[in-house]
């Protein structure tokens, strides 16, 4: 009565007055004046790349406007054949990516599959293509048929599937598309043989999942320009070391020193899930997390 200046006995909680599109109760939740026109549709006190409207639309999902939030949406490639093991994304990964955001206070929500999702939420099982590409067309088709018009500009959309990996714009420039390849296990030899000869070594269970989500963690950071241009720093993506069974004793000696998943040597280690902090200080190391803008990826 004395504060609102409302009816105790009525329920006020949704209605606007002020006409700013957000109801009572979340401006008064978040220290708005309910009676007060905000510009909600353009204020970012976080600077996460959300809107508090968008903000307000995520409350259920427990979106905080003044912490970074980053909603991640991931669909997976159906098998290609017998020799293909079932995509998913493993709990470990998932829980790997949350806390390595979590402990620089980004909020990380992945949706594999959540309940109550909107028709094409997490976890759809998408067509079978043996290779995507940045120009193939196909995470576009994907992204109109199995992303929802009201997730886009407030979710990143991932598909774990094949051939290679990589951040890129869907549409209108917005680099809100990540395809990572997904990371096989030990199910047959034919793939035993595969990743013995790409990383020389087979890896185990454990090394499965570590790869998995330090390769997600990889292309999360570019979606929020951490990458070689923006950073103007050599050892992010840099493909001379050679292969990571015989590294180039030159690249080790120098790159080596940026313990990071965004330098290929490492990204597949199974002790190394994790962007750098830099202690190792320039020229050859950098903080990643000191160039993280969650809002990038619009």
């Amino acid at each position: 009565v004395n504060v609102l200046h409302t009816d105790p006995t009525v329920d006020d909680s949704k209605l606007d007055p002020d006409g700013d599109g957000i109801p009572t109760a979340w401006e008064w939740k978040w220290g708005y004046d309910p009676f007060t026109w905000d510009d909600h549709a353009n204020l970012d006190p976080d600077l996460d790349g959300l809107s508090n409207i968008e903000e307000y639309q995520m409350a259920k999902w427990f979106a905080d406007p003044f912490i970074q939030d980053m909603y991640i949406e991931v669909d997976y490639m159906g098998r290609g054949g017998l020799l293909d093991p079932p995509h998913y994304l493993f709990e470990e990964s998932k829980q790997g990516i949350i806390e390595r955001f979590a402990e620089h206070n980004i909020h990380c929500f992945i949706d594999d599959g959540w309940p109550n999702d909107p028709l094409h939420g997490g976890g759809d099982i998408l067509p079978h293509i043996d290779k995507l590409s940045q120009d193939s067309g196909m995470m576009l088709q994907f992204y109109n048929n199995y992303f929802p018009v009201e997730r886009r500009g407030i979710f990143r959309y991932l598909v774990l599937g094949h051939g290679g990996g990589f951040s890129t714009p869907a549409k209108n420039n917005i680099y809100d598309c990540i395809e990572v390849t997904y990371v096989s296990g030990r199910f047959e030899l034919l793939q035993q043989i595969k990743w013995f000869f790409i990383l020389g070594r087979v890896p185990t269970d454990r090394g499965i999942r570590v790869s998995l989500g330090a390769t997600i963690l990889h292309e999360l950071a570019h979606s929020c320009s951490v990458d070689a241009d923006n950073c103007g720093f050599g050892g992010i993506d840099n493909m001379s070391y050679a292969s990571p069974i015989f590294p180039k004793k030159s690249y080790v000696e120098t790159w080596g020193q940026y313990v990071s998943v965004l330098n290929y040597l490492y990204t597949h280690n199974p002790n190394i899930f994790d962007l750098s902090d830099g202690k190792n200080g320039p020229p050859y190391d950098q903080n990643d997390w000191g160039y993280m803008f969650v809002g990038y990826f619009q």
